[in-house]
């Protein structure tokens, strides 16, 4: 009677033990995809960033222009359009992403 209680005390044991560790291990997954998120979020945003900031300090050249010669020269014309070319392109670039947990998505070079 002995080895048949201790028998089952270690297979009920051994089950706990089993449940607790797949259930530790998919609560270690849940986690590794969550920082996966956060990461793929966090390099969007820089991307983002880097180019409506160019875009702003193309606008804020033209601002400048305007303020001191009334008139915007053909040069900065054409830095403005490349900048509005440029942050049209890496933004629809990172609106087609369609892995967000690649990183390979992510490579896209600055300009």
């Amino acid at each position: 009677m002995t080895i048949i209680f201790t028998t089952l005390l270690s297979l009920l044991i051994s089950a706990i033990l089993i449940y607790r560790y797949r259930d530790v291990r998919r609560k270690q997954e849940l986690m590794r995809l969550k920082k996966e998120k956060l990461k793929t979020l966090k390099q969007a945003m820089f991307n983002a960033n880097h180019y409506v900031n160019n875009l702003s300090n193309n606008l804020q050249l033209v601002q400048m222009e305007l303020d001191n010669k009334k008139s915007v020269s053909q040069e900065t014309v054409e830095m403005l359009t490349g900048a509005i070319h440029d942050t049209t392109l890496e933004l629809n670039k990172l609106s087609n992403i369609d892995d967000p947990f690649d990183e390979k998505g992510f490579n896209i070079f600055f300009l």
